[in-house]
């Protein structure tokens, strides 16, 4: 009995509800190349389900579709609306199970399968089933892998589940469904307040620092910070005697360094001295994919012991006499939260600030001693808004605990 339980998907089951494997309450499919008599051809396209689309409970529609012929090629079948899509194959099975309802009739992955429920089982209760396995269930059926895990599909098949009468699945789908409504929406609605407090900071950052409706007014910004774009990275450089560690556009976010990734090439002791870090530089994405990532600042406070130089996807700015540290960072910042970087940014596919364009900027700043109070001003609007985006955060994950 022991070892049927370890292979039972774990509830408190009234007396009356049966003990079935799943492999008689269902149909799997997702493989085989059918033929033009299989009832899954068909002629003209269809959406195209793989992995990735399966972030969102019910499969409404994709971003790609697939053609008939193209279809036998890929060895897959068609899948009808109401169907269970479950992912068995990929780099992101952990401690839950991907799975999915399809709204429209669509086409699998090779990593999916499908799971068409017959008369005793509801599929959206095996939804919920699936959705809610315990880990240690889950992890039973994995199959781990060098690069991607799978789901020993025979095993998920010989599971046991408890199944309780029609009537009653409907009525623990009706509970869910209006449940599952409810936190969505407390998620949805705790989500937006913190976009709106991060909303109204960034608008403080811009009126504070005197960038809302001042584009082109003041002196060049070179007048107040020298302006560096860092090293190129070249495969000559990446040994020799003088190997120093480096930053890049991947190791700036928002205001904050990410260093949990810091790479290392050749700068010999010249190069260390035109590109090393001092403290309270400001460091400047030059480049990014997109408009609204380019141009991240934050500030480098020597966080790393020894020389740390920078490569040419990053501006450092130095500031002059007369110009605080904090308050030229959270003008970068500003000007990256108004838009005014994005504006001077050019490209296609990725998008460049240039150091000329970065120096050509005009800047108005105050004296010395209310640049300080601004930055102090700003530093502490900042933390009282993520504390309160924490306090959601916090308020969020109580709701699944």
């Amino acid at each position: 009995m022991n070892s049927v339980h370890s292979q039972m998907v774990a509830v408190r089951a009234p007396a009356h509800w049966k003990p079935v494997r799943l492999k008689f309450l269902i149909d799997m499919f997702g493989g085989g190349t059918p033929s033009k008599s299989d009832p899954g051809y068909w002629a003209g396209d269809i959406p195209w389900v793989s992995p990735k689309d399966m972030k969102r409970p019910t499969v409404h529609d994709t971003e790609d579709h697939i053609s008939a012929a193209a279809l036998v090629e890929t060895a897959t079948r068609r899948v009808e609306a109401g169907s269970v899509l479950v992912v068995v194959r990929s780099g992101i099975l952990q401690h839950t199970l991907p799975v999915a309802i399809n709204s429209v009739a669509v086409a699998l992955n090779q990593d999916m399968k499908a799971l068409s429920c017959r008369a005793a089982l509801r599929p959206r209760y095996l939804f919920y089933v699936l959705s809610g396995l315990q880990s240690d269930l889950l992890m039973s059926w994995r199959m781990l892998g060098a690069t991607v895990d799978s789901i020993d599909v025979e095993r998920m098949r010989n599971t046991l589940l408890w199944v309780p009468p029609e009537q009653e699945q409907l009525r623990i789908i009706e509970y869910l469904d209006r449940e599952t409504a409810r936190i969505d929406s407390l998620i949805a609605a705790r989500k937006r307040l913190a976009d709106l407090l991060q909303e109204r900071f960034h608008i403080q950052c811009v009126v504070a620092l005197g960038l809302a409706g001042t584009l082109g007014e003041g002196r060049r910004l070179a007048a107040y910070a020298t302006v560096t774009l860092g090293r190129q990275r070249s495969p000559e450089q990446s040994v020799g005697p003088f190997m120093t560690r480096y930053l890049r556009a991947a190791n700036v976010k928002d205001g904050q360094l990410d260093l949990t990734d810091v790479m290392t090439m050749n700068f010999n002791p010249t190069e260390q001295k035109v590109f090393g870090l001092a403290d309270r530089d400001i460091l400047v994405s030059e480049g990014a994919g997109s408009l609204e990532a380019v141009g991240a600042a934050a500030v480098w406070h020597e966080d790393l012991a020894g020389v740390v130089c920078f490569q040419n996807t990053l501006l450092r700015l130095r500031p002059r006499p007369g110009t605080d540290p904090d308050y030229l960072a959270w003008w970068c910042r500003g000007a990256f939260f108004s838009g005014l970087l994005a504006a001077i940014a050019s490209g296609a596919n990725i998008f460049h600030l240039s150091a000329e364009r970065m120096k050509s900027l005009r800047m108005d700043p105050p004296d010395l001693a209310s640049q300080v109070q601004i930055a102090r001003d700003l530093e502490a609007a900042e933390v009282r808004t993520r504390t309160a985006v924490e306090q959601l955060s916090r308020q969020l994950a109580s709701i699944f605990q």
